[in-house]
């Protein structure tokens, strides 16, 4: 009958998942594609400004005594942005230092200075250390680098490449308290500027600061994209994705987050199931469209898993689907549909208890409009009580063969599924 097809279509497609707990597990590889366009936009969009402090390793001066500086940090307001570049892993830097402090905890020297004095050479025994100085930059300096990145394992990995410093900024000096010979101070402030005006030193300060906050802002990327998330499915099952490790597709892309998906279904049994497919492997490599791409093996070893459990079942009444109400409620359907009806008091209420008994085939058609098309292709059952008396009896088994269209799509972090037949 034309009403069991669709009732069992619809039945399928009701399974779609709630949370449950999970005892049986079955786990197989899959791939989520961003085009190379998508994660080009996405870096572009990356912007940083504010104020930040970072610590610095110290260092020591070699001239013109060598002179070693501790708990050094640099402080100020930074401004960059990425622009694409010649790759799809490769950007440019512009960055805007402005307001900078370098904090030096202590300053010290302890050396032996070798000087000929009237004909004689004399070693001089030189110490000294200032505390607490503080350099401020009087004007801005800017910035340019190449950013290249790494994918893999790590996810997005980032690193500076073609450093470029452009005018130098001016600085006021304060050299804290000092202590040592006369003249010291002075001779360690003029050091001091004569280091701040070699760009290749300004490069050294500034450099780790700006490749920190790229860090940071890839490992707040990556914390998105290996994130596990999981679906709810039915009362019985859930999916979960565990991604794995991200790369490039090909010189043109599109990226690929590959990982573990898994189906749990609640049983009594405690076991884990891994699906080999070697031939989705291959497909996904070729895909160019963004969406998750999941092993066709997979799913089918997961409903048919679902159903060795007897978990696809599906019991409701007669007056809980629209269409049946109809039927049940109205004589002139009845007897073109199911005459036996008319034996039975109008609006009477039947029970039924659907189940999925194979499913032949289920195949990707493709994607539109961001739902995720199937055709599926199996038979099931119906298992029908109707009423006597007080009670309810076994009224008859109906069996149909299933085809359908079947779309899944995402809406508000829910799987959403329909038919058309």
């Amino acid at each position: 009958m034309k009403y069991v097809s669709l009732l069992i279509t619809a039945m399928v497609f009701l399974l779609s998942f709630n949370i449950g707990r999970a005892d049986v597990s079955v786990s197989s590889s899959y791939g989520m594609a961003l085009s190379s366009d998508e994660v080009k936009a996405l870096f572009e969009q990356i912007r940083f400004q504010g104020e930040e402090s970072h610590a610095i390793q110290d260092f020591v001066i070699e001239q013109p005594f060598r002179t070693q500086l501790q708990n050094i940090s640099l402080s100020g307001n930074y401004a960059a942005g990425l622009v694409s570049g010649a790759s799809l892993l490769e950007f440019g830097l512009n960055a805007k230092m402005s307001s900078l402090v370098l904090r030096v905890g202590k300053i010290s020297t302890d050396a032996v200075i070798n000087k000929i004095v009237g004909g004689i050479n004399v070693q001089v025994f030189l110490k000294g250390y200032c505390e607490n100085v503080e350099i401020r930059s009087t004007s801005d300096s800017q910035m340019t680098a190449r950013v290249n990145v790494a994918t893999g394992e790590q996810g997005l990995v980032p690193a500076l490449s073609s450093i470029e410093v452009g005018a130098l900024s001016d600085w006021s000096i304060d050299m804290g308290q000092c202590h040592g010979p006369l003249g010291y101070d002075k001779a360690l402030a003029a050091e001091i500027r004569n280091l701040l005006s070699d760009k290749t030193e300004i490069q050294k300060l500034v450099t780790n600061p700006i490749l920190l906050k790229l860090q940071a802002v890839a490992q707040s990327l990556n914390a998105k994209i290996f994130t596990p998330q999981t679906m709810d499915l039915a009362a019985f099952a859930r999916v979960q994705f565990q991604p794995e490790a991200l790369q490039l597709m090909g010189a043109n892309g599109p990226f690929m987050v590959s990982g573990t998906v898994t189906a749990h279904l609640k049983a009594t049994e405690s076991k884990s199931y891994l699906v080999e497919d070697s031939a989705f492997a291959e497909k996904i490599s070729a895909q160019k469209g963004t969406g998750i791409y999941l092993s066709q093996k997979w799913i089918m070893q997961s409903i048919h898993k679902a159903q060795s459990l007897k978990l696809l079942n599906h019991s409701f009444s007669s007056s809980s689907v629209a269409s049946l109400k109809s039927l049940f409620s109205s004589r002139l359907f009845q007897f073109f549909l199911w005459p036996d009806l008319m034996n039975f008091a109008r609006n009477v209420l039947f029970m039924f208890e659907m189940r999925l008994q194979k499913l032949d085939k289920l195949a990707v058609v493709g994607l539109n409009d961001g739902a995720l098309w199937y055709d599926v292709q199996g038979s099931g059952s119906v298992f029908t009580q109707a009423p006597k008396k007080s009670s309810y009896f076994h009224y008859g088994d109906f069996t149909s063969s299933l085809k359908s269209r079947v779309w899944v799509k995402m809406h508000k972090g829910a799987a959403v599924v329909g038919a058309h037949d």
